[in-house]
């Protein structure tokens, strides 16, 4: 796999101050022109509602809930490849007494927040060579750290061996190499016109 895609990351609510591991993870993962989509967030949070609340609902609440958890992860996780929207299609996601069963455990334990549930959702698209791929969280999940994982896998003999290319970080310039730089720029493109201007009047 050749191509080199750049993930751009928006995530929509507050920006993060706490430790990464508090915050929940939106992974976009590209293999072999597919595109999957990785999520662990508080779902509680996505739904507004405390764990307690959870724990006493009524059967039918509880399904309407759920109901609307599974619909926000679709619909408000947003894929964008080469700036066109990505479908997204969820794969895997808690089952409602799963979902029950932890917001009993947290109720117990009187926390509101941190456990984090797994969401994964699947683009319907292929995408051969992007070059950019954007990920965009809900609100309601509040901070996440994002990430970028483009696997390179290689059928190897037995006993054999195999060399991955690694990705290296661009360079960066530093603000007064890039003034010179552009200044050095500037000073040639005058020196040629006027030498230009020159050569015209003799």
């Amino acid at each position: 796999m050749t191509s080199r895609a750049l993930l751009s990351v928006m995530v929509l609510g507050a920006a993060a101050q706490a430790h990464p591991l508090d915050e929940g993870t939106t992974r976009v993962t590209l293999r072999d022109g597919h595109l999957d989509v990785h999520v662990e967030w508080d779902v509680f949070r996505l739904l507004g509602r405390a764990p307690t609340e959870g724990a006493v609902l009524p059967e039918a609440e509880l399904q309407v809930a759920y109901e609307e958890l599974r619909r926000r992860l679709t619909s408000e996780t947003v894929l964008e490849v080469d700036g066109q929207v990505a479908p997204l299609v969820l794969r895997g996601f808690i089952e409602p007494i799963a979902l029950r069963t932890l917001a009993v455990t947290l109720s117990a334990q009187g926390l509101e927040h941190g456990a984090l549930v797994r969401g994964d959702l699947e683009s319907t698209g292929t995408w051969p060579s992007p070059k950019a791929v954007t990920v965009r969280s809900p609100m309601g999940a509040g901070p996440v750290v994002a990430s970028f994982v483009q696997p390179q896998t290689q059928l190897v003999a037995a006993g054999g061996g195999v060399t991955f290319e690694v990705l290296q970080p661009r360079p960066r310039v530093a603000r007064a190499e890039a003034s010179l730089l552009v200044g050095g720029r500037v000073a040639l493109g005058l020196a040629v016109v006027g030498w230009r201007e020159a050569r015209r009047r003799t």
